[in-house]
């Protein structure tokens, strides 16, 4: 609080979802990455393939990367500082979450091809006019249906549709019908937009059972240039079906790795920032930035997690009448909190999740198992630290 005026504790950090344009401050470094990105999207045709532990943010990155392209302009994104100037390919971005029960390519042209949530999501939303004819609803509606996806045209999202009772050669026509149309729409598409190709991101790509059929289409569909992002190690599952398509060019596969100590240092400062728009004085120490760092391992999800949960405790324990600093004492009083008992189950299952892969997962499993919360699964909380500690 603050002469009776209530401060927005949660405007400070965003650790429980991907970071888009509304909250695009709380990104912070991948310029190196960003460029590499970039330069393997500037050549017609090309293909980007993003990747990384689980955690560290490829989600928000290319949201960041789509934003980007479609401003057309540095300014206002997180890249901006670091390169003013630096030039954008001319294209059309349109986004899809891929799911587990997104079994195919199939499935995944269907929903390119009908109405989807967000950000001018597909081709439909992207391109409306394209879409009138009613036979090629049908086919689309009975290819996703056929495909186990979960699309309905008139009502968008609406239940899992499972598999129909088709001969296969009727499934593979109607197939063969949906890939076609895709390839037709995104070539019409391509000349609405004043012939920019289409940029067409597939996020969560690892959810997807079977990639068989991708390869071919990247080579195939010339208007259009791919980003596939996922947990994948590399390439090998999008291009296995087709050996020739390496001839025309991947374009850039970029890796996340966990963020750097300046990098958590500008996302503490951003804070700060924050704070003075709120008319309070919040400073963070180096120590106490290098400890979030360590303890973290750079993994940006933890270490908005522990950003948060330090904004809570200033202004639960004092508020902001006096210029607050973060230091080392207020690291480990945090810390505590965190783990604690008054946090929800949900949130250690969080953080489970978050931990696979970092450094200090042991110590903070022992934490958790110190902590005799009633939500702790203690069967479950066993299980991992042997498995941290058979890994060493």
């Amino acid at each position: 609080m603050l002469g009776g005026k209530e401060i927005d504790v949660n405007y400070f950090f965003s650790p429980s979802s991907s970071l888009r344009k509304d909250n695009s401050r709380h990104f912070v470094g991948r310029s190196a990455e960003f460029k590499n990105a970039i330069d393997g999207l500037a050549v017609r045709g090309s293909t980007l393939f993003v990747h990384a532990d689980r955690g560290l943010g490829k989600t928000s990155f290319a949201w960041q990367m789509a934003d980007a392209i479609k401003r057309q302009n540095l300014r206002g994104t997180p890249f901006g500082k670091q390169m003013p100037t630096f030039r954008l390919p001319k294209l059309k971005p349109l986004w899809l979450q891929c799911r587990s029960d997104m079994h195919d390519m199939y499935s995944v042209l269907a929903a390119l091809l009908v109405p989807g949530v967000s950000f001018d999501s597909t081709i439909r939303d992207g391109f409306p006019e394209l879409f009138t004819g009613k036979t090629e609803i049908e086919s689309i509606e009975r290819t996703s249906k056929l495909s186990g996806g979960f699309f309905d045209v008139q009502t968008k999202v609406k239940k899992t549709l499972q598999s129909a009772d088709a001969a296969p050669a009727e499934i593979r026509e109607l197939q063969s019908i949906a890939k076609q149309l895709f390839l037709e729409k995104v070539a019409e598409a391509r000349k609405l937009s004043g012939d920019k190709d289409l940029l067409i991101i597939l996020d969560e790509f690892d959810q997807l059972e079977d990639k068989t059929g991708f390869g071919s289409l990247v080579k195939e569909c010339s208007d259009a240039r791919f980003a596939f992002v996922g947990i994948t190690e590399d390439v090998s599952g999008v291009i296995e079906d087709h050996f020739s398509v390496g001839r025309k060019g991947f374009g850039a596969e970029v890796e996340l790795g966990r963020l750097e100590v300046r990098d958590v240092s500008d996302l503490f400062e951003e804070a700060s920032t924050i704070g003075e728009e709120q008319n309070i004085s919040l400073r963070f120490s180096q120590e106490f930035v290098q400890q979030v760092n360590e303890f973290a391992d750079g993994t940006p999800s933890l270490v908005q997690y522990i950003g948060l949960e330090t904004i809570r405790h200033l202004d639960e324990s004092g508020g902001w009448k006096s210029p607050r600093v973060a230091n080392s004492a207020i690291f480990h009083i945090v810390l505590k909190k965190l783990f604690g008992p008054k946090r929800q189950r949900a949130i250690y299952k969080n953080l489970q999740n978050l931990v696979r892969g970092n450094a200090n997962r042991l110590a903070i499993l022992q934490i958790l198992s110190l902590a005799s919360n009633p939500w702790v699964d203690e069967s479950d909380l066993i299980e991992e630290l042997d498995s941290s500690e058979a890994e060493g």
